[in-house]
């Protein structure tokens, strides 16, 4: 056998064997979909890689997990493929019988578990701690200790420093909405995005109008809030805002059931009673003027207006009787 005959064979016999291990490799990789014991195929499970750890880190965690056969095929994966650098921390929901490739896909991707929150319009800030505590995401001392980290940010909102620093709290500038948010996200990040949710439906028309009417946009706020409490639909809301803007013009003390303070003081209470809609805001500035100086919500919802005190008990005896 000649000596380049020979040299052929060994080179051959080498790429044969490269690519029976590139082919392994790939196997292992790409098309093995491993499930640990106790766990069950298509099972989703809870995944978490905190700050700082490293692919090897993960790859170890991972295999003790019962996700990957071994981290020997994942480490080998993300090194060849560049994501060992782009591992994300956070909490994943990875599905028991993935292969290796798609899971370091998921993770290098920031694929993270999210949840979801609703908070409804006229929610005060304790319905919505209390919401988030019987959704199990976060406790109430969580909430209240993130509303003081966000101080600035809420300030922020307000229109040319009109409170001074210190004196306003969360409550009106929790925008009714749903968010979306990575599992394991602070309550001060959380809360942070839904600040400038509201920050961001204020339109600068918006405040310009407040501003040419000579009010506060936390004043606005207020009123808005009351009337989110108040009545149901826009064309009620505008037409009972300027009814209270008026009984505030006249030195009338408000009378709001929802807020039992306006019927002793006369002015605004002070702070919002709940987080009102931009619905509420806009009818608060864009009110209607009438002649109409009460109102009252019937059983059915409708809002009734009157001109005088005494069409107003007579409408109370008649829309709000304990037999109807």
């Amino acid at each position: 056998m000649t000596h380049q005959r020979k040299i052929i064979i060994v080179v051959g016999a080498a790429a044969i064997l490269l690519l029976s291990a590139a082919g392994f490799f790939a196997r292992e990789v790409y098309f093995v979909s491993f499930v640990g014991q106790g766990v069950t195929r298509g099972q989703q499970i809870v995944f978490t890689i905190e700050k700082g750890q490293g692919f090897r880190d993960v790859g170890w965690a991972l295999q003790k997990a019962g996700l990957i056969k071994s981290r020997a095929w994942f480490d080998g994966y993300v090194l060849l493929s560049h994501k060992y650098h782009k591992m994300q921390a956070g909490v994943y929901g990875i599905t028991s019988g993935d292969t290796c490739a798609q899971i370091a896909r998921q993770i290098s991707g920031g694929d993270v578990l999210q949840e979801k929150i609703t908070i409804v319009e006229g929610w005060n800030a304790n319905d919505i701690a209390n919401y988030l505590v019987s959704r199990q995401i976060f406790s109430k001392n969580d909430f209240w200790s993130a509303t003081q980290e966000q101080q600035e940010l809420i300030e922020s909102i307000l229109l040319d420093g009109e409170v001074s620093s210190g004196s306003i709290g969360l409550e009106g500038f929790l925008y009714p909405d749903t968010y979306q948010f990575p599992m394991g996200s602070s309550m001060s990040a959380v809360l942070q995005e839904i600040l400038l949710n509201f920050k961001a439906k204020i339109s600068d028309q918006l405040r310009a109008d407040i501003k040419s009417q000579g009010k506060s946009f936390y004043d606005i706020l207020i009123m808005a809030s009351l009337l989110e409490k108040e009545v149901r639909t826009y064309a009620d809301k505008q037409m009972v805002a300027g009814i209270l803007w008026k009984r505030l013009g006249s030195g009338w003390p408000l009378q709001v059931d929802v807020a039992p303070e306006t019927y002793q003081k006369k002015g605004l209470p002070i702070e919002p009673v709940c987080n009102p809609s931009i619905e509420s805001i806009k009818a608060a500035v864009y009110y209607q003027p009438s002649s109409y100086w009460f109102y009252l919500s019937a059983k059915n919802g409708q809002t009734i207006f009157s001109e005088t005190f005494d069409q107003h008990k007579a409408a109370t005896q008649k829309y709000l009787r304990s037999d109807l």
